[in-house]
C-alpha cells in the first residue's frame, strides 16, 4: 500500500502527457475545474442561501444576548442555530464542490468520448474502403463488405448518441454555475487529483461536529437535556417532565443512529477512494501496453509487414486507453469529493 501514492502520481502524470491539447486549447476562454467551483460558490444559490441563514442566525443571537429578559431556552436555541448554520455553510460548500465536480467531469468525459468516437468512425470508413477494394480484387466476400458497412453504421450511431449528450451535460454544468449557458467556453483538462492517503481513524476524529445532520441531532439532545433539567422540580407538572424525558430518549436514539450512519458512510467512502486509486494504476498500464503496440506496429509498417490500417487501428486503441485512464482518474476525483462530503472537510485541494 505504501507504493500507491507513487504509482498513482506516475499514472496521473502519464494522463497529463497524453492530453496536453485539452488544457491549452482556447486558453483565453477556458473554464478550469477550480474556476468552475469558485464560480458556483460565488454565483450559485446554495452557498449564498447558507450564508444568509448564518447571518440571520447571528443577528438573532446578538439580539437575544442584548436583551436582559431573554430566557435560557430561547438563548440556547439561538446559540444552537448559529452553530448549526456554520456547519451547514461548510456542508453547502462541500455539496457544491461535489455537484460541480461531477457535472464538469461528466461533460469533459463526454467531449473526449466524442473525439474517440470520431476516430472510430474514421477507422470504420477506412476499413470499409479496404473491404470494398479487396472485394473488387476477389480477396474478400460480399459478406465482408456488408459487415464493414454495418460496423461503420454502428460507429456513426455511437458518435451521434455521444454528440447528443453534450448539450444536456453542458446545461447541467451551466445550472451548477448559476448561468443559463456555457456559451463557447472550453473545458480544460482536469488536474491530477492529490495523492492523498485518507485514514478512517483520523477522519472520524471530530466528525460529529462537522456534519450538519449530526450537529442538528446533538442540538436536539442538548435542548432536551436542558428542558429535563428545568422541569425536574417540585412545581412543574410531572407530565411536563415525563414528556421532556421521552423526547430526550427519542432524540438520543436518533442521534445514535445518525452517528452510526455517518461513520458507515465515511468507512465506505474511504474504501471507494482506495479502490478508485488502484483502478487508475490498471488503466495506466493499459495505456502503456497500447503505446508499445503502436510503436511495434509503426516499426512493422516501415518494414512492410503490417498495413497502415493496422497502425490507424492501434492509434484508436491508444486513444481509447487514454480515455479509460482519464475516466479512471475522474473516478478518483469523484470518490475524493464523496469522501470530503462524508468527512465534512475538503480533501480535494480545490476551492480552499
Amino acid at each position: 500500500m505504501k507504493d500507491i501514492p507513487r504509482k498513482f502520481a506516475a499514472a496521473t502524470a502519464l494522463l497529463a502527457l497524453a492530453l496536453p491539447a485539452a488544457s491549452a486549447k482556447g486558453a483565453s476562454n477556458t473554464l478550469t475545474l477550480a474556476s468552475a467551483i469558485a464560480t458556483a460558490e460565488s454565483q450559485g444559490t446554495t452557498v449564498l442561501n447558507a450564508q444568509t441563514s448564518l447571518t440571520n442566525a447571528q443577528t438573532q443571537l446578538a439580539a437575544y444576548r442584548a436583551d436582559p429578559s431573554t430566557l435560557i431556552l430561547p438563548l440556547t436555541q439561538a446559540e444552537q442555530a448559529v452553530a448549526l448554520a456554520q456547519v451547514s455553510l461548510a456542508s453547502a460548500r462541500l455539496s457544491v464542490l461535489q455537484s460541480v465536480l461531477n457535472a464538469y467531469l461528466g461533460l469533459y468525459e463526454e467531449q473526449q468520448t466524442v473525439s474517440l468516437d470520431q476516430a472510430q468512425v474514421a477507422l470504420a470508413q477506412r476499413q470499409l474502403q479496404v473491404a470494398q477494394a479487396q472485394y473488387k480484387t476477389g480477396e474478400a466476400t460480399q459478406l465482408s463488405v456488408a459487415k464493414a458497412r454495418t460496423a461503420l453504421a454502428s460507429a456513426q450511431q455511437t458518435l451521434a448518441s455521444a454528440q447528443a449528450q453534450l448539450p444536456y451535460l453542458a446545461d447541467q454544468l451551466a445550472t451548477q454555475l448559476g448561468q443559463t449557458s456555457l456559451g463557447t467556453v472550453q473545458l480544460a483538462a482536469p488536474p491530477a487529483p492529490p495523492a492523498v492517503q485518507p485514514s478512517f481513524t483520523k477522519l472520524k476524529t471530530g466528525l460529529f461536529s462537522r456534519l450538519a445532520e449530526v450537529v442538528s441531532a446533538q442540538n436536539a439532545v442538548a435542548l432536551d437535556q436542558l428542558e429535563v433539567k428545568i422541569d425536574d422540580n417540585n412545581y412543574t407538572p410531572k407530565l411536563t417532565l415525563k414528556t421532556a424525558q421521552n423526547a430526550l430518549a427519542s432524540d438520543s436514539r436518533t442521534l445514535a443512529l445518525d452517528q452510526q450512519d455517518v461513520l458507515t458512510s465515511l468507512s465506505n467512502a474511504v474504501s471507494a477512494f482506495s479502490s478508485a486509486v488502484k483502478a487508475v494504476q490498471v488503466a495506466a498500464q493499459s495505456v502503456t501496453n497500447a503505446e508499445q503496440t503502436l510503436a511495434q506496429d509503426q516499426a512493422a509498417l516501415k518494414a512492410g509487414t503490417v498495413s497502415s490500417v493496422q497502425v490507424q487501428s492501434d492509434r484508436v486503441s491508444l486513444q481509447s486507453a487514454r480515455l479509460g485512464l482519464a475516466q479512471a482518474t475522474d473516478t478518483v476525483w469523484k470518490a475524493l469529493a464523496t469522501l470530503s462530503v462524508a468527512a465534512g472537510q475538503n480533501l480535494t485541494g480545490l476551492a480552499e
